[in-house]
């Protein structure tokens, strides 16, 4: 693209007419003098008027400048005031000779008459790329077209190619052809006279017709504009009524007839006849004039029968004739606005658009247009209700009550006597794309052929030179090929959200039928799904079968955005022609193609041509590059569906970065594709063993549930008892041996055993935990359970610190005493000595019993004790109570307890222990007394089957879920994803469970506090490395399990890194549960207390939101900001790379960018969280993140000694406080 000026381009005028003797002919020559120069347009307006200054309202309107660069017309002795071009007027069977001259610097330019058929001779059709190389500056070239066209309302304007104009293109204005006759010969002689002798008459404005040729203008240029759909500057697409889009360039203001605001004078009771032309860019139009209905009479110069309508829609390029009936009851200098209003929605508060005033005159000249006040009516919308019948012609919508009338409801009232015979027609298909950005391209497929951003070469295809290798063909040329002097049918689809217009050089169509989408069922957000309503090869003959001359016939058309619509067109017009989206950015962006009729062939040689046609071999056209072809970039990672698939050809740079760029072009790279910790060896896991992982831990823990559920309601007796017992020992015990369940049985220090009868009371209920019946020689089978003992190093502890305290024990004795009844329950007691290997016991923890209620014999007196001082009155009492009872009664005590609901009485047996190690023995010799201890009580919590089950089926699972990552931005977002669940799975599985654990620990560890069996170093630090070293395990094997299977194993280091941080983390979060369930009264308190403190360390981490900067200091305090960070830094580095975006300009290697371009890694780099970035240390370092889990973990620590100090050395704080306040 060759760069232009900043200025805009000037048009000097000068028309001449000659008439020709020869063949009858009439010759009328215009001249076209391009060059740079100002239009005046605000500047212009009369300072009363509302528009540009009160409409629209300020958050829509752009202020229009007071002049603007644009190519305007100029006449000799004529000011420039318009940025309409000149209008031209020929009769029917004129010959134009428009000489053009191009004095625009490093611009290339052309002319098109829109609508014309040009007889075949299509080097004068003005496409550039086609029938002819642009224009240099400095050259020109006359356009010799013979106007044997249909009278009616045609227009022109500049065709540049890929030049464009580095300002406003005001090189557009109406083309009228009027019929033969001698009067219309006057007529046309006396409109093209500048300047025009008669008062009351002008080029728009004659007789009893007006011209109304609107516009949208721009302040951009259209590569400007170009340039910013590229890079996504401009702000969300304007959606219409039925939430299609109406725009994707916002509007900024607009003329009619080259003026912001134009006076259109009439006189009463006459009927006149509107040209509407819509010349602008991309804005279509729906067109009104207040209190006037209209009738259509012709749509694109091609006449139609009257269609009476109160509005019309104008896309770009399209035009219609319409009959308005001026009556005489109207006022003197009445006005009335002439509405030409976007189709934005105007119920979400559009109100953008053009205004002109229609003023009935009968003396229009008394008045000059500058003094001419706006409308009485300040309302500046139409009133389009349901109810009053508002018909809106060409317009589409689904709704069937809008009003909307489409094209098809007219239809043709001329005959066309070149085709007397009707043809089968030969079927073809053009589909359109768009995609937008960041890969912003049109697309277009022809006959179902891949789609290809169509380009054509700089060079004419009927010039010599276009023969050259390096001016032929461009790759992803598209054509259509048809015969000559055929019916041809097209079906045109789109996947785009906008209606589109098309034009077809050279041509006009019959609109055969049109198919409209479902907004909600047929589209998206971002596309539509490509219309099947023609798939139906009968449907389309059945629509071939429609008469000749009796569709509506026009040159440009409009495929309803996701919809479809078949045409119909005769080949009689030999040559090759152009056939673009009249939008001028979405043309020079791909979405045209070349239509080849009759098998067209260039001749060898240039001398054919015209002496004057534009050479292809200037400084000019040398300067012009061919543009790229690839095959376009596929990115998997776009949202909403909106990636290019497979089969996609682009031809522009920004699309073909990746195929053209050096770094692409390189034999190696110092920076390798991808993330330097995926594996490129996964380990496969296949989906049946996921399935089977998953279902299992489902199963297995639904089982669980339902078992212990009946063995609370039902009494377990033969196999239904063994298989509960079997479950227990898998999820509890089953780490542990016989041989170490015994060795634990007989160190316990307190059994509680119930002796229960088969021939029992009604009220007694069985007990909850499984029991274990032996024969008996009394009345009947007696079932003894034990309900309560303090269980593992729990019951050592208990057990110890409570023997101390005891009076010396009874000598020896192997007797058992012989069985006795209180009430229906049979006692037995053992010996105090000896325990009897016949007696079963069966063991559950004494925390499980939440209260007690003792009774001592023969007296029967209740009290209710709580777990911590249970023990200590039953003990302390036997000796106290010796003195009231026999001496039956002072060998035992009886116990009624509370075991989940149900109540049952018993005895306690009391077993002596070995009291070798004890508090006045070394901390080392304790240390090793209660570690062992410790570990088996607690290796039955944390490592059993059921614990494995988890950990391992939830790595298989998770790595099953994130398996594949790519390199690509959804590769980051996936191991986000997988970062952000690992994290979160090992910070609260196992918080909750610490604090019930460590709340019951430290309730049965206050008897070792205050009795004082061991110092409090050795139990304090026997519990933590029992905890630390078994809870450490878990992390290390979910992450040696689920990484690899996701791929994620490529750096051992990195790996190792990452257990290292779950680990830390882990315990971060079961040392803040063990310090909340030692602080707190009750496990109730301890959950909720953990539930608002672990969730705020996820809120307060920063990895999901910015936190004010008041409090931003909090997420320094959470374990979850560290472990995230840690780990992402152990995951990433800075010079990983990621596939991107076509349009990036990283320099990585083929359309590779680094992490750092990743959104997710920018949005965390903004949030003070640096991550893969480059000459930024901190980035992969984890060694102050380790530093500060370990500190967390520490501080909690203390908190919990500190808890447990208090404990043992029965602090006070009541006390404590009173003499502090007594001091002071």
């Amino acid at each position: 693209m060759v760069r232009l000026q900043l200025a805009t381009t000037f048009l000097l005028f000068h028309q001449t007419r000659s008439v020709s003797s020869q063949s009858s002919e009439t010759i009328r020559s215009f001249s076209f003098n391009v060059k740079p120069t100002h239009v005046p347009l605000a500047d212009l307006l009369p300072p009363h008027t509302i528009i540009n200054r009160l409409w629209p309202r300020d958050e829509l309107r752009t202020e229009a400048p007071g002049v603007l660069p644009a190519v305007a017309v100029h006449q000799d002795g004529v000011n420039v005031t318009s940025l309409m071009g000149p209008p031209i007027h020929v009769q029917s069977g004129d010959r134009i000779k428009l000489k053009l001259t191009n004095e625009v610097p490093f611009t290339g330019l052309s002319i098109h008459c829109h609508g014309f058929h040009l007889n075949g001779e299509f080097e004068y059709d003005g496409a550039v790329g086609i029938a002819q190389c642009p224009l240099s500056d400095g050259n020109s070239f006359t356009y010799d077209i013979l106007a044997i066209e249909t009278p009616g309302t045609y227009w022109y304007h500049t065709q540049s190619g890929h030049m464009g104009i580095d300002s406003y293109d005001a090189v557009r204005g109406p083309l009228i052809v009027h019929p033969n006759g001698t009067d219309f010969r006057l007529l046309v002689d006396k409109l093209n006279d500048v300047p025009n002798d008669l008062p009351d008459d002008s080029p728009v404005a004659y007789e009893s017709e007006r011209i109304l040729f609107f516009q949208d203008v721009f302040l951009l240029s259209q590569q400007q504009r170009y340039a910013q759909h590229i890079g996504n500057l401009y702000g969300p697409a304007s959606n219409n009524e039925d939430g299609f889009i109406a725009a994707t360039t916002p509007w900024e203001f607009g003329t009619c007839n080259g003026k912001l605001r134009e006076i259109i004078t009439v006189l009463p009771n006459r009927k006149y006849k509107f040209r509407l032309i819509n010349g602008g860019l991309h804005h279509a139009l729906r067109i009104s004039i207040d209190s006037f209905p209209m009738t259509v009479v012709a749509a694109d110069s091609e006449p139609v029968e009257p269609y009476k309508v109160d509005e019309v829609v104008l896309h770009v390029g399209e035009r219609f004739d319409v009959e308005i009936i001026v009556y005489n009851d109207i006022a003197e200098s009445e006005r009335f606005w002439i509405r030409a209003d976007t189709l934005e929605s105007q119920s979400q508060g559009f109100q953008n658009g053009v205004r002109a005033i229609l003023r009935v005159s009968s003396v229009p000249s008394a008045l000059k247009d500058y003094d001419v006040l706006d409308p009485p009516n300040l309302s500046l919308y139409p009133k389009r209700t349901e109810d009053t019948g508002w018909k809106t012609l060409n317009c589409h919508s689904e709704d069937k009550l809008s009003g909307c009338v489409p094209i098809t409801a007219l239809t043709h009232a001329g005959i066309d006597g070149e085709m007397s015979l009707q043809l089968e027609s030969e079927i073809h298909t053009v589909a359109t794309h768009f995609q937008p950005t960041p890969q912003y391209g049109h697309f277009l497929s022809v006959d179902q052929a891949n789609f290809k951003q169509n380009e054509f070469p700089p060079v004419s295809m009927i010039s010599h030179h276009f023969r050259t290798p390096e001016n032929s063909l461009h790759p992803n040329s598209v054509a259509m090929g048809v015969s000559r002097a055929s019916s041809v049918i097209i079906v045109w689809s789109t996947s785009l959200l906008m209606d589109h217009p098309i034009h077809l050089h050279g041509h006009k169509v019959e609109i055969l039928d049109i198919s409209y989408p479902t907004r909600q069922k047929d589209c998206t957000l971002s596309y539509c799904m490509f219309s099947d309503a023609y798939i139906d090869l009968d449907r389309i003959k059945a629509l071939d079968r429609t008469p000749l001359n009796v569709a509506v016939k026009k040159d440009t058309f409009i495929i309803p955005a996701g919809g479809a619509i078949v045409t119909r067109f005769q080949t009689y017009n030999r040559g090759l022609w152009l056939v673009n989206a009249q939008l001028d950015i979405h043309s020079e962006d791909g979405l045209s193609f070349l239509l080849n009729v009759g098998d067209y062939r260039v001749p060898k040689f240039d001398n054919w041509l015209p002496k004057d046609f534009p050479s292809c071999n200037t400084t000019l056209m040398k300067s012009m590059k061919f543009q790229p072809e690839c095959e376009c970039y596929v990115d998997s990672t776009a949202p909403l569906m909106l990636n290019l698939n497979s089969g996609y050809y682009c031809s522009r740079d920004h699309l073909c970065r990746h195929k053209r760029s050096q770094v692409a072009n390189l034999d190696s790279y110092k920076y390798q594709k991808g993330f330097h910790f995926q594996s490129p060896n996964r380990l496969p896991v296949p989906e049946i063993i996921l399935t089977t992982v998953f279902m299992t831990m489902v199963f297995s823990t639904l089982t669980l549930l339902l078992t212990l559920k009946s063995s609370r309601t039902t009494q377990p007796r033969g196999n239904g008892g063994r298989f509960s017992q079997l479950l227990g020992r898998l999820t509890f015990g089953s780490m542990a041996s016989s041989r170490i369940r015994n060795s634990q049985l007989s160190q316990s220090t307190v059994d509680v055993t119930v002796t229960r009868c088969d021939q029992s009371d009604s009220h007694i209920r069985p007990s909850s935990v499984s029991e274990n019946t032996r024969e008996n020689n009394g009345k009947g089978r007696c079932n003894k359970d034990e309900i309560g003992s303090v269980s593992e190093s729990e019951a050592s502890k208990a057990k110890d610190s409570l023997c101390e305290e005891l009076p010396p024990p009874p000598p020896p004795s192997s007797s058992t005493r012989p069985s006795s009844h209180i009430g229906d329950i049979m006692i037995q007691q053992p010996s105090i000595y000896s325990r009897q290997p016949s007696m079963s016991h069966r063991k559950s923890s004494i925390t499980s019993v939440r209260n007690f209620y003792r009774r001592v014999n023969p007296s029967f007196m209740t009290r209710r004790s709580t777990l911590s001082t249970t023990f200590d009155r039953l003990f302390s009492e036997r000796g106290s109570a010796n003195s009231q009872m026999d001496e039956e009664d002072k060998n035992h005590v009886f116990v009624m307890s509370g075991l989940d609901g149900y109540h049952m009485r018993g005895h306690i047996d009391v077993v002596p222990v070995n009291l070798i190690v004890h508090r006045g023995s070394p901390l080392f010799d304790q240390w090793f007394h209660l570690f062992p201890m410790q570990w088996r009580a607690y290796l039955r919590f944390c490592a059993n089957p059921m614990r494995l089950l988890e950990v391992v089926g939830l790595a298989l699972v998770t790595g099953g879920i994130y398996s594949d990552i790519p390199a690509t931005s959804r590769g980051v977002s996936q191991i986000y994803s997988l970062v952000l669940v690992t994290t979160t799975v090992w910070s609260f599985s196992r918080l909750y469970p610490a604090v019930s654990s460590h709340h019951e620990w430290f309730q049965s560890a206050n008897i070792l506090f205050k009795y004082k069996r061991f110092s409090l170093m050795p139990v304090y630090s026997a519990r933590l490395v029992t905890v630390l070293l078994l809870e450490c395990i878990w992390p290390t094997v979910y992450t040696f399990i689920c990484f690899p299977v996701v791929g994620l194993a490529g750096d051992l280091k990195s790996l190792c890194s990452i257990s290292f941080l779950l680990a830390a983390n882990n315990l971060c979060y079961l040392s803040l549960g063990a310090t909340l369930g030692s602080l707190a009264q009750h496990v109730a308190y301890g959950m909720s207390a953990a539930t608002i403190v672990s969730q705020g360390s996820v809120v307060a981490s920063g990895f999901f939101t910015s936190l004010p900067p008041s409090i931003d200091w909090v997420k320094y305090c959470s374990p979850f900001y560290w472990t995230m960070q840690g780990i992402f830094k152990s995951i990433f580095r800075w010079s990983d790379s990621l596939d991107c975006v076509s349009g990036s300009s990283s320099s990585v290697g083929s359309n590779q960018c680094f992490l750092e371009y990743d959104f997710i890694i920018d949005d965390l780099k903004k949030r003070g969280i640096y991550i893969a970035s480059f000459n930024v240390d901190s980035s992969d370092n984890i060694f102050t993140a380790a530093i500060a889990l370990v500190a967390i973990t520490v501080f909690l620590h203390v908190v919990l000694f500190l808890r447990c100090f208090f404990a043992y050395y029965r602090v006070n704080w009541e006390e404590v406080t009173r003499r502090s306040i007594h001091h002071q």
